[in-house]
């Protein structure tokens, strides 16, 4: 009879203690559950303000782009302007001047002769 009860006793320990063991492992369940949960929640949240950011730089980029290549355009359009500018005044100062103008290059040549030799002589020597 002490057996029994005994028996009873510790199957019904047992008994308790694995209605136990499978609440804590539904609670732990559980709260892993909500963890996980949590956690994708916050890579989805982070995903997306990652997302947004890559968008806003990306647009500021091409803006910058855009702003800056309008602007080497316009650059570009003044400089070819200057430049024919300064031939047409070249072209009206020899047709004004033809004389003028030929003793003006042979001088600038003579100079870059003379500079051109130099920089020979100079790395001869060295």
């Amino acid at each position: 009879m002490f057996n029994n009860k005994l028996s009873d006793h510790t199957s019904t320990l047992a008994d308790e203690a694995a209605v136990s063991a499978e609440k804590a492992i539904q609670s732990t369940r559980r709260a892993a559950n909500n963890a996980l949960d949590g956690l994708a929640d916050t890579v989805d949240d982070l995903h997306g303000q990652s997302t947004q950011a890559f968008d806003r730089a990306a647009a500021k980029a091409s803006a910058l782009l855009q702003s800056s290549s309008a602007a080497l355009h316009d650059s570009s359009e003044k400089l070819r302007a200057q430049a024919r500018r300064a031939t047409d005044h070249t072209i009206d100062y020899i047709k004004e001047q033809p004389v003028k103008s030929v003793a003006i290059a042979v001088a600038a040549g003579a100079l870059l002769t003379v500079f051109a030799g130099l920089a020979r002589r100079s790395s001869q020597r060295n």
